[in-house]
Order: C-alpha cells, then sequence, then structure tokens
C-alpha cells in the first residue's frame, strides 16, 4: 500500500509537533531546546579568576586560594624579608667590640666600640676585640734605675772601678731612658711611659688599719670604680707595665720609696693571665723584684694605672 506523503508535510507545516520533538533541538545545539540561553551565557564577559578579598592587603605573601603570589610581588615593609635575602648583623652579632667591621651582607658597621689603653683594637690578635701586643710595650720602657756595679762577689762597687776591670756593661754603666717620675698627693705620672700610677696602695688610700687584699677579679673591680686624682678610668697594670716601676737597684722593697711611698714588701696583682689561662695571672713581688703567677683567687695588694 503507497503512502502519500503530502499530508504528513502538511501536518509539519501547520505546526503539530510533539513536546518531545520541541525539547530535542538542533543538532548544532547540541539536542537541547536552551541551547539559545547557554549560547547567551557563553557571549558575556569572563568572570574574574578570583573574587577580591577584602580581609587580604593586595601586598599579602600569599593570594586567597593559598597559592603563594608571583617572586615580583611586593612584601610588606615590616614583614619578612625574601627567601635567600642577607640579613645584615650586629657588631655583638659579628663578635666585634671595636673598630670597623662588615655586616655579612657587604654593608659596613662603622663603630663597635673603642678600646682603653694600654688595650688597642686588634692588639692582642684577634681583629675587633681589644687587647695589648704581649710582646713589647708600645711605648719607651724605662732602664734599670740601678747605680750600683758588681764584680761578681762584692756587691755594690762603683760602676767605675768594675768599668776599670773590663766589667763595665752592667746596668749600673748604661742610662737608657732613665726613670723618671712627677709626683703628685694622690697620682704619679711616668714622663718615660706616660703611665699614671696610684701612688698609695690601697691600705692607705682607705685609712684601714688593715691592707686590703684582692683577687684578680676583685683588683679589676676596684681600679674601675677608683676616682683618684680627679681621674676615673683606672685598671689593673699589665704585668710589662708594673715591672717598669721596679728598681732592680733596690730591695726591701725594689722602688723608689720617696715616689711610691708605703710600698712595702708585697705582691701585687697585674691584669695579665698566666699563659692566657682566665683562672690564672701573674703577679709582682715588691721585695726583689720578682715575677711569678698565681690563681687568680689568691689574694694580694692593688696598684691601679691609667
Amino acid at each position: 500500500m503507497r503512502i502519500s506523503l503530502v499530508p504528513l508535510l502538511a501536518l509539519v507545516a501547520a505546526g503539530c509537533v510533539s513536546k518531545s520533538d520541541e525539547r530535542a533541538g538542533t543538532p548544532e545545539d547540541g539536542g537541547r531546546a536552551d541551547a539559545p540561553r547557554r549560547a547567551d551565557a557563553r557571549r558575556q564577559p569572563d568572570a574574574p579568576e578570583e573574587e577580591p578579598d577584602g580581609s587580604l592587603p593586595p601586598d599579602a605573601a600569599v593570594r586567597r586560594d593559598g597559592r603563594p603570589r608571583p617572586p615580583d610581588a611586593p612584601h610588606l615593609p615590616d614583614g619578612p624579608p625574601p627567601d635567600g635575602a642577607c640579613v645584615p648583623m650586629s657588631c655583638a652579632q659579628r663578635g666585634a667590640t671595636c673598630g670597623t667591621t662588615d655586616d655579612g651582607c657587604g654593608g659596613t658597621l662603622t663603630n663597635c666600640g673603642t678600646c682603653m689603653m694600654p688595650e688597642s683594637c686588634g692588639g692582642g690578635g684577634t681583629p675587633n676585640l681589644c687587647g695589648v701586643n704581649r710582646s713589647w710595650p708600645l711605648w719607651k720602657m724605662p732602664d734599670s734605675a740601678t747605680e750600683h756595679c758588681t764584680n761578681g762577689v762584692d756587691e755594690d762597687l762603683p760602676c767605675s772601678t768594675v768599668g776599670a776591670m773590663g766589667l763595665g756593661g752592667q746596668d749600673g754603666n748604661t742610662h737608657i731612658n732613665t726613670p723618671a717620675y712627677t709626683p703628685a698627693a694622690d697620682v704619679v705620672t711616668d714622663t718615660v711611659t706616660g703611665l699614671r700610677w696610684q701612688r698609695m696602695p690601697a691600705a692607705h688610700m682607705t685609712m684601714m688599719m688593715s691592707t686590703p687584699l684582692f683577687t684578680q677579679p676583685d683588683g679589676r673591680t676596684f681600679c674601675s670604680a677608683l676616682s683618684l686624682g680627679g681621674l676615673t678610668g683606672w685598671r689593673l697594670p699589665s704585668r710589662i707595665e708594673l715591672v717598669t716601676i721596679v728598681d732592680y737597684g733596690a730591695h726591701n722593697p725594689a722602688i723608689d720609696q720617696t715616689t711610691f711611698p708605703a710600698t712595702g714588701n708585697a705582691t701585687y696583682w697585674t691584669g695579665s693571665r698566666f699563659n692566657n689561662d682566665a683562672d690564672q695571672g701573674y703577679i709582682v713581688d715588691f721585695t726583689i723584684g720578682t715575677v711569678d703567677s698565681a690563681a687568680g683567687t689568691t689574694l694580694h695588694q692593688v696598684r691601679c694605672v691609667k
């Protein structure tokens, strides 16, 4: 049986299409009846990748999705430095107590402190640390004050006599940088070395009945707190400094008693360490002028210098 297509075409032309057919759409729209609306949505401007977050500053280190900002993103002025950035160090962090040194980042720390004489910056052999050149004083060393000579048996012979015997060249024959002092009431100035000395031992300064004795640390404290002759900044003398006022032409005591009265036959602390041992120090015995070492906790007298 033949079916004529004319009536069917007429129905299509008249709009007689089912609801299911209406929802089917066209192939070009993916078979969706709402395709025109989706097409309109695609034609809208693209939405931003992320919404601005008012709780984060514009230069925050991370974005609101937790991802880090690009390397060139700005940082807050008081925020941490970028990873790997050099942080300048202070003088204390560099272990410097004096002079000029670098800050570890190519900069310069211009003033890490000053040193008090006889110490100088790096003088002990370590840069940027106060210390004393222990090999030899940086000032003229006074000669021995003795004017006596000996022939090996007899003492206190006139030096002209032993010189005629061919025994010249003794201390009494040679006077270079002869000791010279300018004493005042409380302070003695050595005109050869330029050092200024506490004239009277601590016992007489404090008017105590017994002589005060000090450990080496206590001696340092005593001198640093001393105000004498209108002067401050006193300290314990180094070993070589204290030896400069020994008179090896005298004994009991081995010192110029007119310049340094009431010294007595006693041992005096120096500020020098023995063999660089923090617990051992040098002392000078003014009975005959010998130098020895002692534990820093032992008790001896003190004469300060500046």
